[in-house]
């Protein structure tokens, strides 16, 4: 017995996916191929590390919904949040106390932007790899303020 089931969503991921890490681009064929599905009714979702304020390079895309920041942020095109869920303040500062004692560069993204506890050459290499700027360096634990700022 054939059991047919229509596919109504497609996931892609964005950089070394959507986006090579050498060219930053999206190929045609690729925008192609994406317009085709959204023309068969397919929804499109990005699934990604980034934020959807981070997603400069995909707005030509016909995409439906952005699954950021590694599933803790879920949007729609037209920016109406689906679902957030922001990482408790007790649990931040003892991830920032086992970063330090580690020595371990931290980038955390919030609703103030994005930071890093220090520059380092892995850190350096991501931000060519995605084609995107160093993060300001600032003490992690003093922008994370409870009910004020929220870290992904």
């Amino acid at each position: 017995m054939i059991i047919k089931q229509d596919i109504q969503a497609a996931f892609f991921d964005v950089d070394g996916t959507l986006l090579s890490f050498e060219k930053h681009i999206v190929p045609n064929s690729t925008q192609d191929s994406l317009a085709e599905l959204h023309r068969k009714g397919i929804k499109i979702i990005i699934a990604t590390g980034r934020s959807a304020m981070n997603l400069n390079e995909i707005s030509m895309l016909p995409y439906d919904g952005i699954i950021g920041l590694n599933g803790t942020s879920c949007v729609l095109r037209d920016g109406t949040t689906v679902s957030h869920h922001a990482i408790p303040h007790e649990v931040f500062i003892r991830f920032m106390e086992l970063a330090k004692r580690y020595d371990v560069a931290v980038s955390v993204e919030g609703n103030a932007g994005v930071f890093v506890n220090q520059v380092t050459a892995r850190v350096e290499e991501m931000s060519r790899m995605i084609a995107q700027p160093l993060p300001q360096i600032r003490d992690l634990t003093q922008i994370f303020i409870p009910g004020e700022t929220k870290c992904f």
